[in-house]
């Protein structure tokens, strides 16, 4: 989540040709993982806490979360995109503009099309442990990991 901001600074600045900034994650963070069945697990430096009320705790956070999304405004209609100048020609911009996004990249935060370009240029290896991989490409592959479970 707080790498976000610095990355997108970064890729502006790259295409930009401008030197990079540096980022620095912080040193103590919060983290809550759920290992199923609510229940959950919690560590912070050298605290670390288990059990339902972990997992009670992880899903009100995270609910709390995704209801700022739960009502977004209404998209505008097509026009230039708000891209600063210098970072795209304009005919990228009229491309970008022209192509609305589409379902079935929504794993990669792209169109289906460009995805679809960039995964025919991949030459896939198939793995004994993968039974969903690019031969049938989604936003998901489907291994055995550990051997007798699926893992997606």
């Amino acid at each position: 989540m707080r790498q976000g901001p610095a990355l997108e600074r970064n890729l502006r600045r790259a295409l930009l040709g401008e030197p990079l900034q540096p980022f620095v994650p912080q040193r103590r963070f919060l983290s809550l993982i759920s290992t199923g069945d609510r229940y959950a697990v919690a560590s912070r430096g050298g605290w670390s806490a288990e059990g339902a009320w972990v997992w009670r705790w992880k899903d009100w956070i995270d609910r709390r979360f995704m209801r700022k999304y739960a009502k977004l405004p209404a998209m505008v209609g097509a026009g230039a995109p708000g891209v600063p100048k210098g970072l795209a020609s304009e005919e990228t911009l009229k491309d970008i503009a022209a192509i609305a996004m589409r379902c079935g990249g929504c794993g990669a935060k792209v169109g289906s099309t460009v995805l679809e370009r960039v995964l025919s240029r991949l030459t896939p290896t198939r793995g004994d442990d993968v039974v969903i991989g690019l031969d049938a490409p989604d936003d998901a592959a489907v291994t055995t990991v550990p051997t007798g479970k699926l893992l997606v």
